[in-house]
């Protein structure tokens, strides 16, 4: 090691410097030091959330949110200087970062959201505070990256090892004097999640129905929305999903969605005059009045993505996933899947085809984080059975055979969807994937998530046609101008 030779009359900055340079050299050696002001910033809130928690009892006041600790999607290096609120083993906080990846895709697509969204407050605040709400995160992420990742069936010991730890933490919380605290409620959630992502959706319910009950008792699900309206909103999608798999009503009301921050009306959002275009439509002239207000929403959603798709301004992830939420809370308000509340068999295939549009957004892993067979085989059946030789049934079908292909159905659809895709495609005297893109964008359909797919069903159902087309000439069919 060189010597390093100081004045001792003049000790100022730099000198202290040099000195510390110095005795500091070889101690640091093959380590990753972190810059003192982002570590210190992020301790300092999570000690601000933490102490906060400590302080109450009981219910926990979670107005102010701003002092949680805000991560972007490059989680990985900031989780690594958290303290956990328990003994883990290092292959866990992995799980942890690989979760919180995939999570931030899946829920804010950069296509459409703007980044640094994931993780909400409500994973980030518990996750460091909470044990139960810890172990639970654990298991989730073990699960889906088990799932998703590797590909592994069944449930993995470390995600059988941290959920037994959860469940006996939460019993505790439920018998004691936390019983309907936000983080109580929390759990809950993730239980429900975690069986979701198994595939379990009657153990998933029965969570659920445990926190709409707990909910209920704290006076419902607006006051949780006053105080944290991000727990307000998992559970709110967590009552959609659950009513979309089992095909009931929803436990909550599409007013709800309403004291989530985030909401807006999309009609505000959409220009006069291309609303009007939208109102134009042969999709909306088409439906009965307990679909039209569905109808332009979902069309106005449509015609936003579609519009900030790659531009700079885009929306906040929290106000997208309120709005899949308030579109989805209003289509099962016109009618629950299971039940036949519209009479015309065309707004059955419009009302069914909507729904496999909202939840292709939650989908986006080809339909690994869920499910939805009841919705897949309502859509079916009605894709098969639907009266009417007219241009405009004709040209509803065709979308909503290649939204359901994009969303729902499987492969194993193919054998009677790519013949129905094609009927409806010849009597529209469809030629090419242009002329199917020029239709579809008329109606819910987003480019960059659905085309791909789109283009593979044109794929099948382009050889019945060669084989089956006239040798008259005919003009491609245009779509209305959007």
């Amino acid at each position: 090691m060189s010597f390093e030779f100081v004045d001792n009359s003049v000790i100022n900055r730099d000198a202290r410097k040099v000195i510390r340079s110095h005795v500091m050299k070889g101690k640091n050696t093959g380590k990753t030091r972190v810059p003192r002001h982002r570590s210190a910033r992020l301790n300092s809130r999570v000690v601000t959330t933490v102490s906060r928690q400590r302080g109450q009892a009981g219910l926990c006041d979670t107005r102010h949110l701003d002092s949680v600790v805000t991560i972007s999607r490059q989680i990985t290096s900031e989780l690594c200087f958290l303290p956990f609120p328990a003994a883990s083993h290092p292959q866990s906080k992995t799980r942890i970062h690989q979760f919180f990846s995939l999570v931030s895709e899946a829920l804010y697509p950069p296509a459409f959201c703007v980044s640094g969204n994931v993780p909400e407050a409500l994973w980030v605040q518990y996750l460091f505070i909470d044990e139960a709400f810890f172990h639970c995160t654990i298991a989730i992420s073990s699960a889906c990256v088990d799932h998703l990742v590797l590909a592994k069936p069944g449930d993995s010991t470390m995600a059988l090892y941290h959920l037994s730890r959860a469940l006996r933490l939460i019993n505790q919380k439920l018998s004691g004097s936390e019983a309907l605290s936000d983080a109580a409620i929390a759990v809950v959630i993730v239980m429900s999640m975690y069986e979701r992502i198994r595939g379990r959706y009657h153990a998933a319910r029965m969570h659920f129905e445990g926190m709409a009950r707990m909910i209920q008792l704290r006076g419902g699900i607006t006051q949780i929305a006053t105080s944290f309206d991000t727990l307000a909103q998992k559970a709110l999608r967590c009552d959609l999903e659950v009513a979309l798999h089992f095909g009931g009503p929803t436990r909550f009301g599409v007013q709800d969605v309403t004291y989530i921050s985030g909401f807006h009306d999309l009609r505000n959002q959409v220009p006069v005059v291309q609303l009007q275009r939208l109102v134009e439509l042969s999709l909306f002239r088409s439906v009965g009045n307990e679909l039209k207000g569905a109808v332009l929403d979902i069309l106005s959603l449509s015609w936003l993505l579609n519009d900030r798709a790659g531009l700079v301004s885009k929306l906040k992830g929290n106000a997208f996933q309120t709005t899949l939420i308030q579109m989805g809370y209003r289509l099962v308000a016109v009618s629950p899947l299971s039940e036949t509340c519209l009479s015309n068999q065309l707004d059955r295939v419009v009302h069914l085809a909507l729904a496999a549009f909202i939840v292709a957004f939650w989908l986006e892993y080809g339909g690994k984080l869920g499910s939805f067979p009841l919705l897949r085989s309502l859509l079916g059946t009605s894709l098969q059975t639907l009266p009417g030789d007219d241009p405009e049934t004709q040209t509803i079908l065709l979308w909503a055979c290649f939204i359901g292909r994009a969303s729902v159905l499987k492969d194993a659809d193919d054998t009677w969807l790519v013949p129905v895709s094609a009927k409806a495609a010849q009597a529209m005297h469809i030629r090419s994937w242009l002329d199917v893109s020029r239709v579809l964008h008329d109606f819910p359909w987003v480019s960059v998530l659905h085309d791909e797919r789109g283009e593979a069903l044109w794929d099948l159902v382009l050889p019945g046609l060669c084989s089956s087309r006239s040798d008259e000439p005919s003009d491609p069919v245009q779509g209305e101008p959007m």
